[in-house]
């Protein structure tokens, strides 16, 4: 995401805030683009505190907002949303299900992702001053235990996907079974959806998606996924994706 942010709108503002990266996953980040503001946060290793950590995080944020009034258009990435959400619940002490739960935490994670968009020209400003501010993050989750969450023991940094799912504008679950097949991008691509579909596609462009969509339903998930790449590489547009899907179906 971000690389295609700073081939297609190089005059964007890049923020990456990272959480527990090592040394070399920043070092990695800043060399891959130097151009963009590379924000580490202290993590327990280094001597940091959650609260440090929310101080950077919050501080970090305010700046993306800030350079919004300058009519900047600004993309926030965060890797990862499971490390605020983790260093929120430590600075209230809540390190369970049941904790996360009813936890403030929850709040404010919610509030802080709830920032992007309010600058778009119809938030606080108003009129059409200001730019826009895009936050993107990736999520740790895997498959509830029914049980476990009957009994409340499920991990507390699971209680985050339900919490700011109904928040986000689109998501991209990537599948460990493509990744272990080495079929990247390993996304499962009838999993992923956007509400804002008929609002950036042409209706010809979305009708084509959805077509596409229902001829890939009809395969198991690595067999679609072959198909979908192989028709990716031959073609060039959503129109010519699903005339190579129909010829190799």
């Amino acid at each position: 995401v971000v690389a295609g942010v700073t081939q297609n709108k190089p005059e964007a503002v890049v923020i990456v805030l990272l959480f527990r990266a090592r040394g070399e996953e920043i070092t990695d980040w800043r060399r891959r683009f130097p151009y963009a503001d590379i924000i580490a946060c202290p993590s327990k290793e280094q001597g940091g505190t959650p609260e440090q950590t929310l101080l950077i995080a919050d501080l970090a944020l305010a700046s993306a907002m800030r350079q919004t009034e300058l009519e900047k258009d600004v993309l926030l990435a965060v890797d990862s949303f499971t490390g605020l959400w983790s260093a929120m619940l430590e600075v209230v002490g809540d390190d369970s299900q049941r904790g996360a739960d009813r936890s403030p935490a929850r709040t404010r994670m919610r509030e802080w992702i709830q920032n992007a968009g309010l600058f778009g020209g119809e938030g606080p400003l108003g009129g059409s001053l200001g730019g826009s501010l895009s936050i993107v993050g990736t999520l740790w989750h895997t498959e509830l235990d029914l049980e476990e969450e009957a009994e409340g023991e499920l991990h507390p940094h699971l209680r985050l996907f339900e919490h700011i799912l109904h928040d986000t504008t689109w998501r991209i679950p990537l599948s460990k079974t493509l990744a272990h097949e080495r079929l990247f991008p390993a996304i499962d691509v009838l999993a992923a959806n956007s509400t804002l579909e008929t609002r950036i596609l042409s209706e010809l462009e979305h009708n084509t998606r959805v077509d596409i969509r229902s001829m890939l339903k009809l395969y198991p998930l690595v067999e679609r996924q072959i198909i979908l790449l192989n028709a990716m590489d031959d073609a060039h547009s959503p129109e010519s994706i699903l005339k190579s899907i129909l010829s190799e179906t």
